[in-house]
């Protein structure tokens, strides 16, 4: 069975989103991953698109990918909040949220944009690939390059007239999981469009996943779940000191909103 692994985004932060405490060497994952997909009898071929450019000789050492872009952020592909339908989102941004709350927003405004960006990049060079050498795939697997699969696929009990996604807890009924994707071919290039159709959708990936599966009409079913079947190698590797930083840094964020929130009500 052959395959078509499309890597996207950065490797990860050590201790969170957006590269917090610097990124983290892809070795342990890339080298897991391949050994995950190999002992499933599949034939692998990878597809890279990564803004990690400092990682870019190992990555293409360990995986030897057919095609590949490593770039740095180019903020000309970032649309305003504007684009996404919400007007004059700018004077709330400045007068009714709260500090952390216009600086999260913003975050992920960006960081949103360029997930997409990569994800549909890498599904692209798939797709060139297949075509200039009239190659098949007959699954297609988009993950990120910070998630490691700690079981194997078991592909060949999947139906391919699904998009298979993770499972996910949190509001299902409106939004998806979107950490990785497993698809055939042609359902992968559809979904490669959400990038240019980012606009029609929330600025927020799993609520834009879901819709965009829904509006194209292709059938998705929940399959993995995290820290059972996946997840994300920040979790995997972080020390119980680490943990503890994490943890204080949350708290901290938390007593700041809530003084915002109470110096407001004061005020007022």
């Amino acid at each position: 069975m052959k395959i078509a692994v499309c890597y996207f985004g950065n490797t990860g932060g050590k201790i969170g989103s957006f590269g917090a405490g610097g990124f983290i060497d892809p070795t342990y994952v890339l080298q897991k991953n391949d050994e995950i997909f190999k002992s499933e009898g599949l034939e692998v071929d990878y597809f890279v698109h990564s803004w990690s450019l400092e990682f870019e000789d190992k990555i293409k050492k360990l995986i030897e990918p057919k095609s590949f872009i490593f770039e740095n952020y180019n903020n000309k592909i970032i649309k305003p909040f504007e684009s996404f339908g919400l007007l004059h989102f700018n004077s709330y941004l400045q007068n009714c949220l709260s500090a952390n709350t216009k600086n999260r927003m913003e975050s992920l405004l960006v960081a949103s944009q360029y997930r997409w960006y990569s994800n549909s990049t890498s599904i692209n060079l798939m797709r060139d690939f297949s075509k200039n050498n009239n190659q098949n795939y007959d699954w297609v697997v988009q993950t990120r390059l910070d998630l490691i699969f700690l079981k194997k696929l078991d592909l060949k009990k999947m139906d391919k007239k699904n998009f298979y996604v993770p499972v996910r807890k949190n509001d299902k009924e409106n939004s998806l999981e979107d950490v990785f994707f497993v698809s055939n071919y042609q359902n992968a290039i559809i979904f490669s469009e959400i990038f240019n159709e980012r606009t029609n959708y929330s600025f927020l990936p799993p609520y834009a996943l879901k819709k965009f599966l829904i509006e194209k009409k292709i059938k998705f079913l929940e399959l993995k779940k995290l820290t059972v079947d996946y997840d994300l190698i920040r979790n995997i590797k972080i020390d119980i000191i680490t943990k503890i930083k994490i943890k204080f840094v949350k708290a901290i964020d938390i007593l700041i909103h809530l003084l915002n929130f109470l110096k407001k009500k004061i005020i007022l």
